[in-house]
């Protein structure tokens, strides 16, 4: 289905700068509000929010995309296991919450690293293993380098929303 939309790798780089500004100022208050005792609480509230927020994430994505972009590079089952897909992406929260607190430092800083690097698996496989860039109407002529450098950004974005949303639900949670 052609579509008046075009993307463009002068578009991504636009957005990876202001997803990048918008990072900067939810990480740096998340770092000043969020203590490490804190931080080390939200495990069970993360751990949930994460499983619904990827789960919803992957679902939104796949069913509003799919006829403008993945229908080119994705067979039509997997619009059937996305969700669970999505879950699973889901328990990355708490792996990253475990291994963050046993890193030297700040446990946000690698949670958040973590976080921007798990938009990098997929993406180079969409790109590189499925042609997403090529196949894509909307997609082609934007290059690889802009499409993951925004993706991580993106990814970083998505992390910050499930922090504060978890510790939103865990301070709502001491009060009842």
């Amino acid at each position: 289905m052609p579509t008046d939309i075009q993307a463009t790798s002068q578009i991504y780089w636009i957005a990876a700068l202001v997803a990048a500004l918008i990072d900067v100022i939810l990480v740096g208050i998340l770092v000043w509000r969020l203590k490490k005792g804190a931080y080390r609480e939200l495990q069970p509230a993360l751990t949930i929010f994460s499983l619904v927020f990827w789960g919803a994430i992957y679902t939104w994505a796949t069913y509003t995309f799919w006829d403008s972009c993945y229908q080119y590079v994705l067979p039509e089952w997997v619009r059937w296991i996305v969700v669970p897909f999505g879950l699973a992406e889901g328990l990355l929260g708490y792996l990253f919450w475990w291994i963050s607190l046993r890193l030297p430092g700040n446990p946000l800083g690698w949670f958040f690293l973590m976080g921007g690097l798990h938009s990098l698996p997929g993406h180079l496989h969409a790109i590189y293993s499925r042609g997403l860039l090529q196949k894509c109407p909307i997609l082609v002529g934007v290059s690889a380098a802009s499409a993951l450098v925004f993706g991580i950004f993106e990814f970083v974005f998505y992390w910050c929303i499930a922090l504060i949303v978890s510790a939103f639900v865990q301070q709502i949670s001491r009060r009842i």
